[in-house]
């Protein structure tokens, strides 16, 4: 720009500073036309290239007027940087008025490039129409934009301070502020969803690491909010706005894959527990009926030789033994083909269970006795009935296998004038299952590693219906007691 700075008009010859250097060779003009300036004062060139102007300072570029006390050219770069001053009470005064056409800013400070036409504005106030446009930071674009961080309109003729204004908000951040406020709202409404399940009617276990998932829309929150700070703090070109919105657009579509992904898995789950559940209702009731069937082949067999049985009693009667006739009838009336059909409670489901662990008790001579109240049970849906007594009667069973004379009862019951179902099985046990004072009985499984699964099974059903579970050693009768109430 250096041979296309002319003078300012009247300009005195001794107001230029005694040790001012001369000024820099001429470089090739990289401008379409001369800038103009002049200053009051004096104007300084240095020998790297820059000259100050001091003093009521004013360059002129056609479409471009500048007006400051202070203003600093460069002339190698076609840049112009101008502010105000403060007097000696501390008064501002000389501040940048910069005029672009037929707009006008008024500034604190200016960095403008005549080449480019972009500038750097702080403290910008503007007028547009009838009113104001103020902002903290602005950056002028080469067509005559203007992007600003925290910009106000205002009709106030105290623009400084304005009585009343409209704050304007970047697109972007408004954008960045919706797209998170989605994700609050749904991660919010999620976890709300899952934190109170236990308070509605549903057979769906609870899942607490559905909390770990939360990580993820507040990790999105914090980058969103890091965003919008950036975009608060520094003065950013459209096309970084662009990559931003698009950047939380992409979280927001990330959050509702992660959760409708984890929603898939979960509904998936559950239908496969639920047809593992089905299967086991139908090997139940299978065994139930072939139990059923086996019973009245008998029972058609004893049928068919009752005439020999009878036959065979009078031939005793007639040898007057009257023991031996006894003892023939006691075993007949014992016999299991004389027995009615298998019922024993009136829960489908939990007769077939119950009918099933009857029939292995009697296969390995254990005696089983059970009384289940009518009705006391109809709370608990198939899922939990099944895990709650299968569990059980497993423990049961393999405490009282290797005992001679075991049994096993099984009682429940609504205690009266409450809420409250109270199950308990009493069972033969050997030796005291309590080893070293630990909280939960040992096994006697060959695979440990199997142990345990099915006590904490039986602890979480009673959790999930506000109940508990006592377990103790009786060591006069050598029996297990296990105790469990659960809030109908």
């Amino acid at each position: 720009m250096g041979d296309s700075l002319q003078g300012g008009k009247g300009l005195p010859a001794d107001s230029l500073q005694q040790d001012t250097v001369a000024a820099a060779p001429p470089k090739k003009d990289a401008l379409d036309a001369p800038v103009a300036y002049e200053a009051n004062d004096s104007i300084v060139f240095t020998q790297s290239g820059f000259a100050h102007l001091y003093g009521q300072g004013k360059v002129s570029y056609p479409g471009a007027d500048l007006e400051a006390d202070v203003i600093s050219m460069d002339m190698d770069n076609s840049t112009v940087f101008a502010r105000g001053v403060v007097d000696s009470v501390g008064t501002a005064k000389g501040r940048p008025v910069f005029k672009d056409g037929d707009t006008s800013y008024e500034t604190d400070t200016i960095r403008y490039n005549f080449k480019s036409k972009r500038g750097l504005i702080s403290n910008v106030v503007s007028q547009q129409g009838e009113g104001y446009v103020t902002g903290n930071n602005a950056k002028k674009g080469n067509n005559d934009e203007l992007y600003m961080r925290s910009g106000r309109y205002t009709t106030c003729d105290h623009h400084d301070h304005p009585h009343f204004y409209m704050q304007m908000g970047s697109f972007h951040n408004t954008l960045l502020f919706i797209l998170c406020s989605k994700i609050s709202f749904f991660a919010v409404i999620y976890l709300i969803t899952h934190l109170f399940k236990s308070r509605r009617k549903t057979t769906d276990p609870y899942d607490s690491s559905v909390v770990l998932l939360m990580i993820i829309p507040v990790t999105s929150i914090f980058i969103m909010l890091t965003f919008v700070g950036m975009g608060d703090q520094y003065t950013l070109t459209p096309g970084t706005n662009r990559m931003i919105s698009l950047s939380a657009f992409f979280l927001l579509l990330m959050n509702l894959l992660v959760f409708g992904i984890n929603q898939y898995n979960r509904e998936k789950n559950r239908k496969y527990t639920e047809v593992q559940l089905l299967l086991q209702k139908e090997t139940d009731f299978t065994e139930y009926y072939k139990m059923l069937l086996s019973q009245s082949e008998n029972q058609a067999i004893l049928i068919h030789d009752i005439k020999k049985h009878l036959q065979s009693i009078a031939s005793l009667n007639d040898q007057n033994a009257p023991d031996k006739v006894n003892a023939y009838i006691n075993e007949l009336l014992l016999s299991s083909d004389f027995k009615e059909s298998a019922r024993i409670c009136d829960n489908e489901l939990l007769n077939a269970i119950m009918a099933r662990y009857r029939r292995q008790c009697t296969e390995q001579g254990i005696s089983f006795t059970a009384d289940i109240r009518s009705g006391v049970l109809h709370f608990l849906p198939d899922s939990d009935l099944t895990s709650l007594f299968c569990n059980l009667l497993d423990n049961a069973m393999e405490a009282a296998g290797k005992v001679p004379d075991a049994y096993i009862e099984v009682n429940g019951s609504k205690r009266e004038n409450t809420p409250f179902v109270l199950i308990t099985v009493v069972n033969s046990c050997r030796v005291n299952p309590f080893k070293n004072d630990v909280a939960d009985p040992a096994t006697t499984k060959a695979d440990k590693r199997s142990h345990g699964f099915g006590l904490k099974s039986i602890r979480k059903i009673c959790e999930k219906y506000h109940g508990d579970i006592q377990m103790y050693y009786n060591d006069a009768t050598l029996t297990f007691h296990t105790v469990i109430t659960l809030r109908g």
